[in-house]
């Protein structure tokens, strides 16, 4: 007859190890609590992380090139942009002031053209005894009041979250070894080296990443700018500026900046809209067929599925700022997921990001 083996019995932990493992428990508990919480703070922060990569890689190249000390290096940089951004909005700001005050203008004409068309179709009174008439859709002057009055506080917002990216970028762009000593002293010593090494690769995958995007955005800015001026649509160089600074965010942001364009087209005509429509069309194809994968055969790559997911999800948890920096922190979490649990935890090796 066969013998069963006899089973193991597991010692029940000890009160010496229970009391750690709870210990430990409660932080992580108030760690995601506290993370939940100041979740707009930290995206901040990781966005003037993404600023400080770029400071230090034009920082490098001065220094490099000059031998000023990194310090110097770094105003020259941060003044040399200041006096693109200046001229940019001295000579965009006349011609989009003209052009709104002329889209301004049209939207009663337009409207008349929309309602004309629609009732030469079948049908088309119908839809019109549906519609509201605009003066009924125009707000009065205390709704005109109160949208402005949001408008300026969201511009407020944007403004100061900008400014704190900037001065956060820059000043951890100034000391960037300051800075990481004193998060290596928040790590247990056993694991100082290896949060640094994977830290390191963060870097290196977010800068990659940011170079393949900064490329992606001109290309797109230029093509969709020289498109529109061919066309012959109005502000086609500001659009086009839309457009190159919308592919940051990907999916969501191409939707975004066609629909000024699509504005502005309307404006001039249908027949315009549907042309620049097909443009955008056209040179979000390219990107996506052809740009793209050129530009990640040297930057770091992101499936679109995960892309998709990251972009819903941050939107979710955090919103508007999650949807603007989804990709890099996807990008991010790659590579803290195969470092910290594919390669440390199941003992595995992956191509890095």
């Amino acid at each position: 007859m066969r013998r069963l083996a006899p089973q193991r019995e597991v010692a029940a932990p000890s009160a010496g190890t229970l009391v750690p493992r709870l210990w430990w428990l409660a932080v992580v508990a108030i760690a995601a609590l506290a993370a939940w919480q100041l979740a707009d703070v930290l995206i901040l922060l990781f966005g003037a992380c993404l600023f400080a990569i770029l400071l230090s890689q034009g920082a490098e190249v001065i220094e490099r090139g000059t031998g000023l000390p990194r310090g110097i290096a770094l105003a020259i940089e941060l003044l040399a942009l200041l006096v693109i951004l200046t001229l940019a909005v001295w000579l965009a700001a006349p011609s989009l002031t003209e052009q709104l005050a002329a889209l301004a203008a049209k939207l009663p004409q337009l409207a008349d053209r929309v309602r004309a068309q629609i009732e030469a179709v079948p049908f088309g009174h119908i839809i019109l005894a549906n519609l509201p008439k605009l003066e009924d859709v125009l707000p009065n002057a205390e709704g005109v009041f109160g949208r402005l009055t949001g408008a300026a506080s969201i511009t407020l917002t944007v403004l100061t979250n900008l400014l704190l990216i900037v001065a956060i970028g820059a000043y951890l762009a100034g000391q960037p070894r300051l800075y990481g000593r004193g998060l290596a002293l928040l790590l247990p010593p056993d694991r100082e080296q290896r949060v640094a090494e994977v830290m390191r690769q963060t870097g290196s995958a977010l800068r990659r990443w940011l170079h393949g995007q900064l490329v992606a955005m001109i290309l797109v800015g230029a093509a969709t700018a020289l498109g529109l001026l061919a066309l012959g649509v109005p502000f086609a160089l500001a659009l086009g500026l839309i457009a190159g600074l919308m592919e940051f965010i990907p999916f969501v942001g191409p939707l975004l900046a066609t629909l000024p364009a699509l504005l502005v087209a309307l404006a001039e005509s249908p027949a315009t809209a549907l042309k620049v429509l097909a443009l955008y069309v056209i040179v979000q194809q390219i990107e996506g067929y052809l740009i793209t994968p050129l530009v990640q055969r040297q930057a770091a790559h992101l499936p679109p599925a995960i892309a998709i997911v990251a972009t819903v999800a941050f939107g979710v948890l955090i919103g508007p700022l999650g949807v603007v920096f989804a990709t890099p922190l996807a990008v991010a979490l790659m590579v803290w997921i195969r470092c910290f649990y594919v390669e440390d935890v199941l003992g595995r090796t992956l191509k890095k990001l």
